[in-house]
């Protein structure tokens, strides 16, 4: 049997994982249904048995699919990962690992990678090539697709829509930070959203347009063509950006 003190694992550090995920902060644990369980014939996890997962699907001996979930196709449920509630989750190659939490009634799809303590919930929707990690949250109705990547403490919510369409030459947005994007806004072609900064309310930021530090950008508010907005700027009302470049102040 392998010895983890003869390697110099950090026995310690596996605790404190599960300690730091999304689903120990909230006090869920694994599976909050009363049972039964089963371990899953591929991967040896924990399923409910009121859930549906197929053969298919790979659930990692420390990873659970509790409640109604479903999950088909090429699906990897990895290291700690838990899909709950009325979570739907099939396409391609799908991964779900590393202490992240798919629940309530969110749909993953294609060949997203969902890791590292990221949390999608409420009625969000994932797919196409999408990335959501490092603590981020996903949430709402919010809507998230293409290229994208979703990070470092970013939040996705509301009725908030990031996406890249697969045949334009632009793609690979990123909400990244400490960002918010929420309300109906919309970042799309390439758009990213990073630092303290807040995109809002109908506010649309596309082709390769930049906000980051504490900037935001709401109302009918427009950023196209490369445009970048940083510092503390505010862009609101019916502003359209194209080519330009704020790094504080406001304008409307």
């Amino acid at each position: 049997m392998l010895n983890l003190k003869q390697i110099g694992f950090p026995i310690v550090s596996l605790a404190l994982i599960a300690l730091t995920s999304p689903l120990a902060q909230a006090g869920m644990g694994k599976c909050n249904g009363n049972g039964p369980f089963h371990k899953h014939k591929n991967g040896g996890g924990t399923v409910e048995d009121t859930a549906q997962v197929a053969e298919s699907v790979f659930v990692a001996e420390t990873a659970s699919v509790c409640a109604r979930a479903k999950v088909w196709g090429n699906v990897i449920v990895g290291l700690n990962a838990v899909i709950d509630d009325d979570a739907v989750v099939h396409g391609t190659a799908v991964t779900i690992t590393g202490n992240a939490v798919v629940q309530d009634h969110a749909v993953v799809t294609d060949n997203v990678l969902i890791k590292d303590n990221a949390f999608v919930s409420e009625n969000a929707q994932i797919s196409g090539v999408a990335l959501v990690s490092d603590r981020a949250k996903v949430r709402g109705n919010a809507r998230v697709s293409g290229t994208v990547k979703i990070g470092e403490n970013a939040e996705v919510y509301e009725n908030a829509v990031i996406m890249d369409d697969r045949n334009l030459p632009v793609r690979n947005g990123k909400v990244m930070g400490y960002a918010k994007v929420h309300g109906s806004a919309k970042v799309d072609q390439g758009g990213s959203v990073y630092d303290f900064a807040e995109v809002y309310e109908n506010a649309y930021v596309s082709g390769q347009s930049v906000v980051g530090g504490y900037a935001k950008v709401r109302g009918q508010a427009k950023l196209t063509n490369m445009s970048m907005v940083t510092g503390r700027a505010t862009i609101e009302g019916n502003a359209s950006l194209s080519h330009d470049t704020v790094d504080r102040g406001k304008q409307n």
